[in-house]
């Protein structure tokens, strides 16, 4: 049988996509997501399946990582699932990989494997300098209070110029909250009182990259899984440097108070 390498970032929906798979006729494997390069050469794919539908900008920068190694350039990839938005920014990256959806992949794996594309994308780098503003990327909006809390001391540097009337705090209520986390017990600690400080405002939650501290327990699927705990949906990811990187949680719409309109 075809052997199948999974990328899928929540571990609910996993067993579901799994079994999907294996019903198709395919051999599974997946990985932890702390060593999802490592893995899935030990795990040796005819073709590697990477669902857009959660945490896309992951699933195609670990493709992508893949194309740029020698054991996993000519590695069919079949994208599947996402935002049409984000579908669009996997075909500027790897546009000979192959996109469907859940009700299709069967054909759309066994199409990929036979007929590889013949002269692979490979990309040269994945991200080039950002040249967003880190403050439009956390979606800081003009008029408006951001809380940060426990940020590093160069945090503020790093914002740049701010939209005009912006204010930051540490502490207290906001607008929009940017929240850094050292450890997980940080985030078991202390989840429930920030979000109930933050009341409907949206919130960021910072860990540090596997890069900066390998050492950490704190990983995306961590974040994930408790932001939806206490009842917020994941509408961001956002890299803020080499060393950071976060995920924007906000209160579903249908809970969500209606605003004022000003003026």
């Amino acid at each position: 049988m075809t052997k199948v390498h999974l990328i899928h970032w929540n571990d609910d929906e996993l067993a579901a996509r799994v079994t999907r798979l294996e019903r198709a006729g395919f051999t599974v494997s997946t990985a932890p997501s702390k060593s999802l390069v490592s893995s899935i050469r030990a795990a040796a794919p005819e073709v590697l399946v990477v669902d857009l539908s959660r945490l896309p900008a992951q699933g195609v920068a670990i493709a992508a990582m893949i194309r740029q190694t020698k054991w996993g350039r000519a590695l069919p990839v079949v994208f599947v699932d996402g935002a049409p938005e984000k579908v669009e920014r996997a075909r500027t990256v790897l546009p000979d990989a192959t996109y469907t959806a859940w009700a299709k992949v069967k054909s759309a794996v066994r199409e990929a494997l036979a007929a590889p594309a013949a002269k692979p994308v490979v990309p040269k780098r994945l991200f080039a300098a950002s040249t967003v503003p880190l403050a439009k990327k956390l979606a800081i909006r003009p008029d408006t209070t951001v809380v940060l809390l426990d940020a590093p001391g160069s945090f503020e540097d790093q914002l740049g110029e701010l939209p005009e009337g912006v204010t930051l705090r540490d502490r207290g209520r906001g607008d929009l909250v940017v929240w850094f986390l050292r450890a997980a017990e940080d985030l078991e600690r202390d989840i429930e009182r920030v979000f109930e400080q933050a009341g409907a405002s949206p919130v960021w939650m910072a860990w540090r990259k596997r890069t900066a501290d390998p050492t950490s327990e704190l990983t995306s699927n961590l974040v994930l899984d408790v932001g939806r705990a206490m009842g917020r949906v994941d509408s961001k990811v956002c890299a803020i440097d080499d060393v950071w990187s976060a995920m924007m949680f906000c209160v579903p719409a249908a809970k969500a108070p209606k605003r004022a309109p000003r003026g």
